[in-house]
């Protein structure tokens, strides 16, 4: 067989827009190209997959090197986005937990899941109130909620906040349970005393034992 040899040849790749591809799903023989042309990207095929179900290969910062584009498809590697991030819609909804502040009830009970989903937190200014979304199916009622108990908070103490000491001058007293002062006890003191003697009274019984103590020598 003569060898002829071509000069200024074009290879074409298969190629066409990511919706044609799409809709007709070809299935691409091992290793032939397919090329979208206005995504820029394009698979290899295997002789068994058919297009929607082959993974992108895709060109970037790394030159000429190939690597797997992530898309969403089960068995595809995720590739970070141009600052670095992962793209969201590889993200479970659990990791993108959302803080929600609501007027009252009646709108924690019109949420849907546009807005918020299991694991995010629902704020209710009426009632001071915080729950955590347990189930998104159940929003309108208190079983797709649990409420987030939190010890109560000490506003003040007699008044004081802040590093509160308190002592008498602070609290006044009551009117059955009084403090002791020194008035008190001199007026309580001299009403059980007795300052006389009637006439016959025994001062020594004899059953008493008296000791005079005179001193030393």
């Amino acid at each position: 067989m003569a060898t002829q040899t071509l000069n200024d040849v074009t290879i074409l790749l298969r190629n066409d827009t990511a919706s044609n591809w799409t809709t007709e799903n070809p299935v691409l023989s091992k290793g032939e190209f397919g090329a979208e042309i206005d995504t820029k990207k394009f698979k290899i095929g295997d002789g068994i997959t058919a297009w929607n179900s082959l993974a992108y290969w895709i060109f970037g910062d790394l030159g000429t090197a190939a690597y797997l584009n992530t898309g969403t498809a089960s068995g595809n590697i995720p590739v970070l986005d141009s600052n670095g991030k992962l793209n969201t819609s590889v993200l479970p909804a659990l990791a993108l937990g959302d803080t929600v502040t609501v007027a009252d009830d009646t709108a924690r009970f019109a949420l849907t899941t546009a807005t918020v989903q299991k694991g995010d937190v629902v704020i209710v200014t009426a009632t001071n109130k915080t729950y955590i979304v347990i189930d998104d199916t159940n929003l309108d009622t208190e079983l797709g909620y649990s409420q987030i108990i939190t010890p109560a908070n000490v506003v003040s103490v007699n008044s004081q906040t802040g590093v509160v000491v308190l002592d008498t001058d602070d609290i006044s007293e009551g009117t059955t349970n009084l403090y002791w002062t020194s008035s008190r006890f001199d007026t309580a003191f001299a009403a059980k005393a007795s300052t006389s003697l009637s006439d016959g009274s025994t001062i020594v019984k004899t059953t008493d034992t008296l000791i005079i103590d005179c001193g030393n020598a």
